[in-house]
């Protein structure tokens, strides 16, 4: 589990926010779905996905929410997301 944050006004919330991203029929072949959040009727809401092109194409990484960085800022009730962010930046070269 990962993504949840506590608002000054102490209200849990997720990173998933009000805008996210799913891969469809036209999600090119490339992309590797890293995980999905589902409803609780298994409705896919969101698809964190990464994909990896020839070495002068670039890597493509999506979260699949406008509210990622929102999760960050519980770093210390749900480390993972912080984990995910620094295994990101080591793979693009960030780090």
């Amino acid at each position: 589990m990962f993504g949840l944050y506590v608002r000054p006004d102490g209200q849990i919330r997720t990173a998933l926010g009000s805008e996210t991203d799913t891969t469809g029929e036209d999600t090119p072949h490339s992309f590797r779905t890293l995980a999905e959040m589902h409803d609780r009727q298994g409705h896919v809401w969101a698809t964190m996905v990464i994909s990896e092109g020839a070495s002068d194409k670039g890597t493509v990484f999506s979260a699949a929410t406008t509210d990622w960085v929102m999760g960050l800022v519980s770093d210390d009730l749900y480390p993972a997301m912080s984990q995910i962010t620094i295994n990101v930046l080591r793979r693009l070269g960030g780090l």
